[in-house]
C-alpha cells in the first residue's frame, strides 16, 4: 500500500510539473502603476508611459506598446483584421480590435474590456494581459494602484556568430556545452542538473568532470551528442562546422559565439542568462566581474607601466598581438606588450627580438615550462626580467578560457607585472 501510494504521488507531481507553466521559469515579474501618474515600475526600474493611462468600465486600460516593451515581447500588426499577434511560450496570441475575445492557439477566451486604438496606440486592460500571460494582479483601492507580479518568461530570439537563428519558447533543461568556457559561464550562472554533456576538456568546476563527455573541442562525437537529446548546444565558432550545421539539421537549437574580448564576453553572459532563465544571476556575475576588472583597472593606472612579454610557447617562441584581446588586458593591468609592434595576432618571436625589446617582466603561460629553465636561457642574461628574476607562470586556463574566470586571468597578470602579493580575489563561481 505504501508503494501504490508513493507512487501515486509522484505521478500526481509530476502531472502538476507539466501543467504549471510557471514551474519552467525564474524570471519573477513586478509591475506597478500608480493611476493617473506618467510612469509605471517594472522590477525596480521606472518607465514613462507613452501616453497616459485611463480608466474603462472600472478597468485599468494600458498602452500595449509599453507592456511589450518591459515583457520583452514582440507584436505584429494586421492592417486587413485589425489584430496584434504575439506569443506568450507557445502559445500564439491575436487580440482583435473592438472584439471582446482574444485567440489562444486558435480557440477564443472571453475579455473584459474590447482593445481598441486611440492616437495610433494599441490599448488593453491591464487585467486582460495578465490573464493572457497567466500573472497574478492586484489593485490596492486606497493607493489606486495595480501590482501585476509573477514568473513568466520572454520568447527569446537570438542569432549566433555564424547566421544561425534560435528562438527559444522555454528556457533549456537539457544542454550540451561543446567548449570549455562555455562549461564555465553554465555552471557560473548556477546550472548543473541541466548540463547533460561537456568535452573531454571541461574540468572547471570539479562538477565538470562528472558530467558525460562528447568528445574533444575539435572533435566533438556528433552520435554522442544525438543520444543525449539535448534542446540547446552551446558551441563555439571553432568547433567544426560540419558538426554545428549537421545538429542544426537534426533540429537541435543550436547556437556558436566567439567572444573576441572582455565587454563581447559580458553581452555573452547576458544573453545565456537570459536564454537559460537565470537573468538575475547573470547580471550578478557581469557586476561582480566588472567590479573586478575596474578595480585592477584603478590600481594599475596609479603604478609605473612595465614592458612584458607573454609566452605562450618556447619552440618557436609565440606571445600575443595587437589585435588580440590579452594584448588589451595586458594595457590594462598597467603593461607594454613587446609583441604589440609583432604582425599577426600570435606572432612568432625571434630570441633577438625579445633580447632587444628588453622585457622587465616575462610570463609563462603554458604548461610544463620551468621558471629556471627561462632564467638560464642562453642570451637571455642581460634581460631585465631574467636579471631581476620577474619570471613568472600563469595558469593559462585562466587566460585563454574567455569566460567567468577571465578576471582571475587579470588579476593574476596584475600581480605579475607590478610584483604584488596577491590581492584581494574573488571567486566568480556560484556567482
Amino acid at each position: 500500500m505504501k508503494k501504490l501510494i508513493t507512487l501515486f504521488l509522484i505521478i500526481s507531481f509530476t502531472f502538476i510539473l507539466f501543467l504549471n507553466p510557471k514551474t519552467l521559469s525564474s524570471f519573477s515579474v513586478k509591475f506597478i502603476y500608480n493611476l493617473g501618474e506618467k510612469n509605471f515600475v517594472f522590477n525596480g526600474e521606472e518607465y514613462l508611459l507613452t501616453k497616459n493611462s485611463d480608466l474603462l468600465n472600472g478597468r485599468v486600460i494600458f498602452p500595449l506598446r509599453d507592456l511589450a516593451r518591459v515583457f520583452e515581447i514582440e507584436l505584429k500588426w494586421n492592417g486587413e483584421e485589425k489584430s496584434v499577434e504575439f506569443y506568450v511560450g507557445k502559445n500564439k496570441i491575436k487580440l482583435f480590435i473592438g472584439k471582446d475575445y482574444y485567440e489562444n492557439n486558435g480557440k477564443r477566451e472571453s475579455l473584459l474590456v474590447k482593445p481598441y486604438i486611440y492616437e495610433n496606440l494599441t490599448y488593453i486592460a491591464l487585467r486582460d494581459f495578465s490573464k493572457i500571460l497567466n500573472l497574478k494582479i492586484d489593485w490596492d483601492d486606497s493607493k489606486k494602484s495595480v501590482l501585476i507580479s509573477g514568473n513568466f518568461y520572454p520568447i527569446v530570439k537570438t542569432k549566433d556568430d555564424l547566421g544561425n537563428e534560435v528562438t527559444f519558447f522555454e528556457p533549456p533543461k537539457r544542454i550540451v556545452s561543446l567548449a570549455p568556457s562555455n562549461t564555465e559561464i553554465l555552471f557560473a550562472l548556477g546550472l548543473n542538473s541541466e548540463i547533460i554533456g561537456v568535452t573531454e576538456f571541461c574540468d572547471y568546476p570539479e562538477e565538470a568532470k562528472k558530467k558525460e563527455k562528447i568528445g574533444g573541442f575539435s572533435n566533438p562525437n556528433l552520435e554522442k551528442i544525438y543520444s543525449l537529446e539535448p534542446d540547446f548546444v552551446f558551441g563555439i565558432r571553432g568547433n567544426p562546422k560540419d558538426t554545428l550545421i549537421n545538429l542544426t539539421k537534426l533540429n537541435f537549437n543550436v547556437l556558436a559565439y566567439d567572444p573576441v574580448d572582455v565587454d563581447e564576453l559580458l553581452n555573452l553572459i547576458e544573453l545565456i542568462g537570459k536564454i537559460v532563465d537565470k537573468r538575475e544571476e547573470a547580471y550578478n556575475l557581469i557586476n561582480k566581474m566588472e567590479e573586478k576588472r575596474n578595480s585592477l583597472i584603478n590600481k594599475a593606472k596609479l603604478l609605473p607601466k612595465k614592458r612584458v612579454y607573454l609566452e605562450l610557447w618556447n619552440n618557436p617562441y609565440m606571445s600575443v598581438g595587437e589585435n588580440s584581446y590579452l594584448n588589451k588586458i595586458i594595457e590594462e593591468m598597467g603593461g607594454i606588450n613587446i609583441a604589440k609592434k609583432a604582425k599577426g595576432d600570435w606572432p612568432i618571436l625571434s630570441q633577438e627580438f625579445i633580447i632587444n625589446e628588453n622585457p622587465e617582466v616575462i610570463i609563462i603561460a603554458y604548461m610544463g615550462q620551468n621558471i629556471d629553465e627561462v632564467l638560464k636561457r642562453p642570451g637571455w642574461e642581460n634581460i631585465d626580467a631574467v636579471k631581476n628574476k620577474r619570471v613568472y607562470y600563469v595558469n593559462p586556463d585562466l587566460l585563454f578560457r574567455l569566460g567567468p574566470r577571465i578576471v582571475d586571468g587579470m588579476e593574476e597578470l596584475f600581480n605579475s607585472i607590478h610584483s604584488v602579493s596577491k590581492v584581494d580575489s574573488f571567486s566568480v563561481q556560484g556567482a
